[in-house]
């Protein structure tokens, strides 16, 4: 399952997952082995804390992390 990708790509470990989101080890395990399906509050929260796609995740097309920006990149633009 693509959360278990996130996680090993972050080298993660499911128990620091699970603190970070304060859910448990066997909810991760769960998703992971996709036995459970998250809640929606869990998915916002999981693509919010590890900046990932949501579209990634919920259908695996386009990239898997989100790009961040700056949002002040306009100010330190060269020649100001």
């Amino acid at each position: 399952m693509r959360y278990k990708t996130i996680r090993k790509e972050l080298k993660l470990k499911q128990k620091d997952v699970a603190e970070m989101l304060g859910v448990t080890n066997g909810y991760i395990c769960d998703i992971e082995r996709g036995e459970k399906t998250p809640s929606a509050l869990f998915v916002n929260a999981f693509c919010s804390i590890f900046k990932v796609n949501k579209g990634w995740l919920e259908t695996g097309e386009g990239k898997p992390f989100r790009e961040v920006t700056c949002p002040y990149k306009e100010l330190f633009r060269e020649g100001i």
